[in-house]
């Protein structure tokens, strides 16, 4: 089983837009909502593979529900008043993005994601925030992974816990 965690999530909204233009008025054509962050989008990706995976994080209470409508498994700590958004207008072969900062977290919420993670094959730890980092502290880099990969390009799992700290493995 391959874990994912995200420690700032998001729900990442899509508007597409025929133009967009500062300061006017603008219709929405069409929106587009699903629960997000780096951990939960690399969850979304191994589920759709045929990958056995759940994905961990620190949310609202609501957030974990929406994740498990897609049909991936979640254990999420409920920990923040709400998720943050991230906006995505779309108009024509332009994107412009917004988002929203995510939310501080106590330290004794990111350590009882420690508790969470054991008989995993595979752990990604996703998102640049303190949770991460103590995730990461605690837990210590395995020795000598013999590969790490971008998830884009393959998947790989093995039968030891093998932790990929953000920024470990860039494509």
């Amino acid at each position: 089983m391959i874990l994912t965690v995200t420690c700032n999530p998001a729900v990442d909204v899509t508007y597409l837009v025929d133009d967009l233009v500062p300061g006017d008025v603008h219709r929405v054509r069409e929106v587009r909502q699903l629960p997000g962050g780096k951990g939960v989008n690399a969850a979304r990706v191994l589920h759709e593979i045929g990958e056995d995976v759940v994905a961990l994080g620190l949310a609202d209470a609501g957030f974990g529900r929406s994740v498990e409508a897609l049909g991936v498994a979640a254990d999420v700590l409920d920990v923040l008043p709400f998720v943050r958004r991230t906006v995505v207008v779309q108009h024509g072969a332009t994107t412009t993005s917004l988002g929203e900062p995510g939310w501080p977290v106590a330290e004794c919420a990111a350590e009882s994601l420690t508790d969470l993670v054991g008989g995993a094959d595979a752990l990604v730890v996703s998102g640049a925030c303190r949770p991460a980092s103590i995730l990461v502290s605690r837990l210590g880099s395995p020795p000598s992974p013999p590969r790490l990969e971008c998830l884009r390009c393959s998947i790989s799992t093995t039968s030891r816990l093998h932790l990929l700290s953000p920024r470990a493995a860039a494509c």
